[in-house]
């Protein structure tokens, strides 16, 4: 009941159809205020600590130059709810995007680790490896895996491989890499993160021309 309720709090689109299902409950028991009332407060509570997490998310960020350059165009992924494959991997999957949310990056990892094991195809798991890697600041283990990635049949996976390739270069200070990466992302209109490599060029650009 415990994991339920966090699951409910970090997941937005979990959040979102509690919320339907709150309208729906409230238009057919309308005269049950005690029980609308309590559903209410849980959703009101949910929205709270999502909006709470966004207002971490973008405070100040202290660090050099460069880092609050590179801090200025990331945005951490916001994970996935469940895999498609067995009930039991399905599990060890949404507890690893649990620990994930949290920020139990090495938690998130071990759990990772031993479905790629079992699933040592399954890109979407490889995927997130390589996040919490980059989370952790292991960027050599993290980029390995995203450019291995970049070769996947899931056009999805390709285009997040792509962006987390182009943020894992400019923290391995290869500015050349990076800004190839996102001119490529930036020129294709109908990639998932087309507006953010536009963003982070200008970010380059700005903090370049400042700074050299």
């Amino acid at each position: 009941e415990n994991q339920k309720k966090i699951i409910d709090i970090v997941s937005a689109g979990a959040l979102k159809e509690k919320l339907e299902e709150l309208h729906l409950r409230h238009q057919i028991k309308k005269r049950n205020h005690g029980r609308f009332y309590l559903y209410t407060a849980t959703a009101v509570a949910a929205t709270f600590a999502i909006v709470l997490s966004f207002w971490f998310m973008y405070q100040p960020v202290a660090g050099t130059p460069y880092e609050q350059m590179i801090a200025s165009v990331y945005f951490k992924d916001p994970g996935l709810p469940t895999l498609m494959s067995t009930a039991e991997t399905n599990r060890e999957f949404e507890l690893a995007m649990i620990d994930y949310k949290l920020g139990d990056y090495r938690s998130s990892l071990d759990r990772l680790t031993a479905l790629s094991e079992e699933n040592p195809q399954n890109d979407t798991i490889r995927f997130y490896l390589g996040v919490n890697w980059f989370e952790l600041g292991n960027f050599q283990r993290a980029g390995q895996l995203f450019e291995e990635l970049r070769t996947s049949d899931s056009r999805y996976v390709i285009e997040k491989a792509e962006w987390y390739s182009a943020l894992n270069y400019l923290h391995l200070e290869d500015r050349e890499k990076a800004g190839e990466l996102f001119n490529n992302i930036a020129e294709d209109y109908s990639h998932l993160y087309q507006s953010d490599a536009s963003n982070a060029m200008l970010m380059m650009e700005r903090f370049f021309d400042e700074n050299y």
